[in-house]
């Protein structure tokens, strides 16, 4: 017996070409960059990229604790980063996200 016509595994292959489909010609044209704080998140993967294990940003007006923001996808970025640059890491991780 095979699966159902409506299985779980092809409904999220569907949700997951459609949501490329939508979000890819948005992403190459670069339209996060007219959005209010995609370039905070791009500074906070830049210092994660300048010192992974500072938590104080001081070029952030007096100061700023890195920590108030959760980390991760802000290292993620830095990280991919070293080989493709920031912005383009940037783009890649706003596709998987």
């Amino acid at each position: 017996m095979g699966r159902p016509l409506s299985s779980p595994d092809r409904r999220l292959r569907q949700a997951v070409a459609l949501a490329l489909a939508f979000h890819w010609p948005l992403v190459a044209a670069a339209r996060y960059r007219r959005s209010f704080d995609a370039y905070v998140h791009l500074f906070f993967a830049d210092h994660y990229r300048r010192g992974w294990w500072s938590l104080w940003e001081p070029r952030w007006y007096t100061g700023f604790s890195v920590t108030s923001y959760p980390p991760l996808v802000h290292q993620v970025i830095a990280l991919l980063s070293l080989p493709l640059g920031l912005e383009a890491a940037g783009a890649v991780v706003l596709l998987n996200g």
